[in-house]
């Protein structure tokens, strides 16, 4: 058709919205890049995801980002002074997701692949939700160094399930001194009288004294080793 020929040809020459150049960005953007300090950047419907085959396209170590705009933004974070880069992506039939940067530094730079967005828009999209709550909210789960895995934040402040939430685990020499301090003896079968209240260590598991909900941390202190059917007949609860 005649009417696609200048979309045929911009593919061909990379101008296009989706196909320009990082090095035409570049120029064009200088222009304009004291305007970015301070500043939340949206790309929609992008995808900075690594490509199927989990190649680094661009030989960069950053992934296979199919827009430079993107690219361009996360290069050029810290320069611009750029407060935070988000973009979304979606595709029929696969998961939708969104990808947060808060930081030049690759640690905090927050990829959401496979949260069901879609879903937990149908399910709260007539709620009556406070955002300013959900983002002081979401603000401390993401500097929280107990929160190990930042993917299930999202879903997290809004449901309360603390499943979603992946949270740092005792070591094994947190456990063991926390089984040396109650000389093998679970707490719960004691105080129920039951006739057998010593374990071995390989019998027991770790839990938190003040769970995590209210303030506790992954430190011996705050340890406790249970048999492992009180410990799982408490998560139950």
């Amino acid at each position: 058709m005649a009417g696609n020929s200048n979309l045929h040809m911009s593919r061909a020459g990379k101008t296009d919205e989706f196909y320009t150049q990082l090095s035409t960005i570049e120029d064009e953007l200088r222009h304009y890049r004291k305007y970015f300090k301070g500043k939340v950047i949206f790309c929609n419907a992008d995808d900075p995801a690594i490509g199927e085959d989990g190649q680094d396209h661009f030989g960069d170590g950053l992934g296979g980002y199919t827009s430079n705009f993107f690219r361009y933004f996360q290069l050029n974070f810290t320069q611009l002074g750029i407060k935070k880069l988000i973009t979304t992506h979606y595709e029929a039939d696969k998961p939708s997701y969104k990808f947060e940067i808060v930081s030049s530094d690759r640690d905090e730079q927050i990829g959401l692949p496979g949260i069901e967005w879609g879903l937990l828009y149908n399910r709260f999209k007539d709620a009556e939700l406070d955002p300013d709550a959900l983002e002081r909210q979401l603000k401390a789960l993401l500097i929280d160094d107990e929160v190990t895995n930042k993917k299930g934040v999202y879903t997290y402040v809004l449901t309360g399930e603390e499943k979603y939430l992946s949270l740092r685990a005792f070591t094994t020499a947190q456990k063991r001194e926390a089984y040396e301090r109650q000389g093998g003896i679970c707490p719960d079968c004691q105080a129920a009288g039951k006739a057998k209240a010593h374990y071995d260590f390989d019998e027991m598991e770790a839990d938190h004294i003040t769970p995590w909900s209210k303030g506790g941390k992954t430190i011996p202190e705050n340890c406790k080793m249970r048999c492992r059917e009180c410990n799982r007949r408490k998560s139950d609860m």
